[in-house]
């Protein structure tokens, strides 16, 4: 365990070159008080084990050969979603000290990763405005470069007619008028509930999926917009894919 004094860099080992664990990569990569001591995945071509290699880390599909009594890191972030490896890693954690990352953690890392991912993408895009580009053009470049950033499958933007009180989808990218409808159902229902947060949260999860909905909904994170302390509006990103789900909870 490390002292106050102790100015070595924290070695943390990434199981898993999925999505959550590429932007987990492309993150700790950027703190200088982190190290990455390797990434390890079974599957060699994967997007994280790419970006490791390019960014010379060190890559593997043994996890073992970085864990022994002789030598460990100081957190292992385990992004599988395999059990067995979860139980064993635990135990392991027990015995070395070593603090293990998964479960309930992982995912609200996960969020937290999403959430700084767009918060940079709102940032680059005000930075490129200018007095010519119209409303249209600006929401329509701002939602493409969240739906990127984030690797999501679609997105749309919501505004709250300021007259009439009616929220409008002024933006959609890859959503049915099915699920924009859900959507902004959705972000409707929940306004109340964000009115002291500026976080983005589960809109739709695993948890609260319902019998119908279509398929490109699997999972949705929602950014509340605001305009002078007022909810004006959300910016929407979902997934459709059940391996690359976004990692929501159904606490928040």
């Amino acid at each position: 365990m490390r002292t106050s004094g102790d100015k070595r860099k924290y070695r943390v080992l990434i199981i898993g070159g999925g999505r959550r664990g590429l932007a987990t990569i492309e993150i700790l990569n950027e703190d200088p008080g982190v190290k990455i001591l390797a990434v390890v995945d079974q599957n060699s071509n994967s997007a994280g084990i790419r970006l490791a290699e390019r960014l010379g880390i060190e890559v593997s599909d043994n996890w073992k050969n970085y864990i022994s009594p002789e030598k460990h890191p100081d957190a292992v972030l385990n992004f599988t979603s395999d059990p067995d490896l979860e139980e064993e890693l635990n135990v392991l954690s027990e015995n070395l000290g070593i603090e293990l990352m998964g479960g309930i953690t992982r995912r609200m890392l996960g969020n937290l990763l999403v959430e700084r991912q767009v918060q940079t993408e709102l940032h680059r895009v005000s930075k490129r405005m200018t007095e010519g580009i119209g409303l249209p053009e600006l929401l329509t470049l701002i939602l493409a470069s969240c739906v990127k950033s984030t690797k999501a499958d679609g997105g749309m933007i919501i505004l709250r007619d300021p007259d009439t009180g009616v929220y409008e989808v002024k933006s959609s990218w890859k959503l049915s008028p099915l699920a924009e409808m859900i959507v902004k159902e959705e972000v409707v229902r929940q306004v109340p509930e964000w009115l002291n947060t500026e976080d983005v949260m589960p809109l739709i999860s695993e948890d609260t999926i319902e019998e119908g909905m279509p398929g490109e909904l699997l999972t949705a994170l929602c950014a509340p917009l605001r305009l002078r302390d007022q909810i004006s509006g959300a910016l929407i990103i979902v997934k459709n894919s059940e391996e690359e789900k976004f990692p929501t909870s159904s606490k928040r």
